[in-house]
């Protein structure tokens, strides 16, 4: 498959994310927190299915909300890079793996 037939697997993969988000959606796009982020100047300047596919696209690193959710950066002295930290605490709302309940037994023996 060529370049133009990679072109159009992406366009109907996008397309079928956008159909699946807006089916999800019970806001008008222009109200999703993710789009209200946007300057409005900025947004205002996209049509509903350009922030659409900005949803998409951004969607996956919305998070729920937490107990305790701190995030930041620092630096060290004489060191070039930044570093950043997240910090989250909260009831898992996500199903287990077989590994990960197996290292929870675990943990769960070794404690009591």
């Amino acid at each position: 498959m060529g370049a133009e037939g990679d072109d159009n697997v992406n366009s109907a993969s996008i397309s079928q994310d956008i159909e699946a988000v807006n089916h999800g959606l019970s806001t008008p796009i222009r109200q999703d927190p993710v789009i209200e982020k946007l300057p409005k100047t900025l947004a205002s300047s996209y049509s509903d299915e350009q922030l659409q596919g900005m949803r998409v696209a951004l969607g996956d690193r919305i998070w729920g909300k937490h107990f305790i959710d701190n995030r930041g950066t620092f630096a060290f002295p004489f060191i070039l890079w930044r570093f950043y930290y997240v910090f989250l605490l909260g009831q898992n709302h996500r199903s287990y793996t077989r590994r990960e309940k197996h290292a929870s037994m675990l943990m769960l023996s070794v404690l009591f």
